[in-house]
């Protein structure tokens, strides 16, 4: 657990935050003990996915979002402005299926859906969501990111789940948040080819 290895573990939530929420509202002292918290959602410069404004994984609980945005623990925001610069096509999920081992295999039938998905809309290939988060973890060397202040509004109609940095410090507030704001995708999309092609059974 977190509180018997103070820190040792890294968190990375890949959907909406209403458990690490629950988790760290319950006993506060988690966030001086994890190491850090690596996310994905929000989307700091770019358009939502589940409003104009707003991102999926943030939108569904915007609530839970701002306690754990505010917690005061390392966390690192991996959000739409990156996971979208990433793309897997077809040619690169055939090259990764001949790797021909379990993983490989798993990855391809199960994102079959999703590139088919992104082709009915004319592009081919798919963004890298949560993979994306888990890169960073082995490699933040990967990402740019930004140190600032960014809150979650969960109060207003229209920008209900938006993830909101303050670029130029306006509001005077510590920077609670690093946001990552562009990745070397070819590197990314290398690391995720090789990662699960060595992959032992």
């Amino acid at each position: 657990t977190i509180m018997a290895n103070p820190g040792e573990i890294t968190l990375v939530p890949l959907g909406p935050l209403t458990n690490v929420a629950l988790a760290v509202a319950t006993e506060p002292r988690i966030a001086e003990n994890v190491k850090e918290v690596v996310l994905m959602g929000g989307a700091a410069s770019v358009a939502g996915n589940a409003s104009p404004v707003a991102e999926a994984n943030i939108r569904n609980d915007p609530e839970a979002a701002h306690i754990v945005f505010h917690a005061g623990w390392p966390l690192t925001m991996v959000g739409l402005d990156v996971t979208q610069q990433s793309v897997m096509t077809q040619a690169y999920m055939d090259r990764l299926r001949g790797a021909n081992n379990r993983w490989t295999d798993f990855i391809y039938a199960i994102t079959k859906h999703y590139l088919d998905f992104y082709r009915g809309l004319g592009i081919d290939g798919m963004p890298v969501h949560d993979s994306s988060a888990i890169a960073y973890v082995i490699d933040p060397t990967l990402f740019e990111t930004k140190h600032v202040y960014t809150d979650v509004d969960h109060q207003s109609q229209h920008h209900h789940g938006q993830t909101v940095p303050d670029w130029r410090g306006q509001r005077e507030l510590e920077p609670n948040v690093n946001v990552c704001v562009d990745v070397d995708s070819e590197r990314f999309l290398d690391l995720y080819q090789r990662r699960l092609s060595e992959a032992q059974a």
